[in-house]
């Protein structure tokens, strides 16, 4: 667990992602790879906490024969999503953008306000994943 934390913020503080390689040799068992986006703003916003958001995204994926890497799991807690300068949000829409050649194929988040709650950002949002031919869904 420890080893999952250094990795995660390493991730959002230096803003590098590192590719997903599939450490297992031969055919693969998944159809694609994800990336998930979870937001917890306050206790006021939905209780669905990080960890239910997490787990709800991973059986979406099983279900959808994609693998979420944790190398792609994304996150910000305690921003609202009124403002699209979210660092886990900012970092999720680079790596789309980065690794756009590679696996990765579709993109997971609770529910679109979860993305973002703006007209605009969300008209942006789907105009970038209509762009990278990503799929998005909500768990």
């Amino acid at each position: 667990m420890a080893d999952l934390a250094e990795r995660f913020e390493f991730r959002h503080i230096t803003a590098t992602v590192i590719e997903f390689k599939n450490p297992v040799k031969g055919k693969c068992p998944y159809a694609g790879l994800a990336a998930g986006y979870l937001r917890y703003s306050d206790d006021n916003s939905n209780p669905r906490s990080l960890d239910d958001q997490l787990a709800l995204q991973i059986r979406r994926a099983k279900r959808d024969k994609r693998f979420l890497p944790w190398e792609y799991t994304f996150c910000d807690a305690s921003v609202t999503g009124r403002t699209h300068l979210r660092r886990g949000y900012v970092l999720a829409k680079q790596t789309m953008i980065d690794l756009q050649d590679t696996a990765l194929d579709t993109f997971y988040f609770d529910d679109f306000g979860r993305a973002t709650r703006g007209a605009i950002e969300s008209f942006r949002l789907a105009k970038l994943m209509e762009r990278l031919s990503l799929s998005a869904f909500h768990t």
